[in-house]
């Protein structure tokens, strides 16, 4: 893949559009940040998001991982590119809020690729507006499997530190206290997006 700008970067990796020099077909890759681009945790992070994200297949409301991997030293982790906007900018943007009727198409989407990821065995544990893509046409698309894991892991109580993963506007307060974790801690988050 050929990277060529810049789509975003946060502590656990950078994002770059690219073309697959193969297809030419436009994607996202993401891969380790460049302070800490081989530091064997960060790695580790990104292969396992994209075989969790490879684990959903295609979905019209997710952002489907088409292929990751190592390639001479190189992790990384290439999805579908999507274009749109970030729900928190059209959020930003819709200073009177958004019309309901399109808050509701949003939800209603959300629940759709909730509903699939539990299908799969899995929570997204991650809802918050930067994570939902708006396509040109109102197609909601939810990406970064970053903080996914298992029904059976999540069901089980937490370690009893003092961090917890997650957006503070977002998370449910059970991943606060270090309690278990279930389809309801989705609902939660989703009823925060959608207030």
């Amino acid at each position: 893949y050929w990277l060529y700008q810049p789509l975003g970067a946060g502590g656990m990796g950078s994002v770059y559009k690219a073309i697959d020099e193969e297809d030419g077909q436009i994607l996202a890759v993401k891969v380790p940040p460049q302070d800490r681009w081989d530091d064997p945790a960060i790695i580790q992070a990104l292969m396992t998001e994209a075989q969790i994200g490879a684990a959903f297949g295609r979905h019209p409301h997710l952002v489907a991982v088409v292929d990751y991997g190592e390639d001479e030293g190189d992790h990384f982790m290439a999805t579908e590119f999507c274009e749109g906007e970030r729900l928190d900018n059209l959020i930003t943007r819709e200073t009177e809020g958004l019309p309901e009727e399109q808050a509701l198409t949003i939800t209603r989407e959300i629940l759709t690729a909730l509903a699939h990821i539990g299908e799969c065995g899995y929570l997204f544990r991650d809802l918050k507006p930067e994570n939902v893509m708006i396509e040109p046409n109102g197609n909601v698309r939810l990406f970064d499997y970053g903080l996914c894991m298992t029904k059976e892991e999540a069901a089980r109580p937490q370690s009893d530190n003092d961090e917890f993963e997650g957006s503070p506007f977002y998370v449910p307060p059970e991943r606060i206290v270090g309690a278990a974790e279930g389809e309801y801690s989705e609902i939660y988050s989703l009823g925060m997006i959608w207030f």
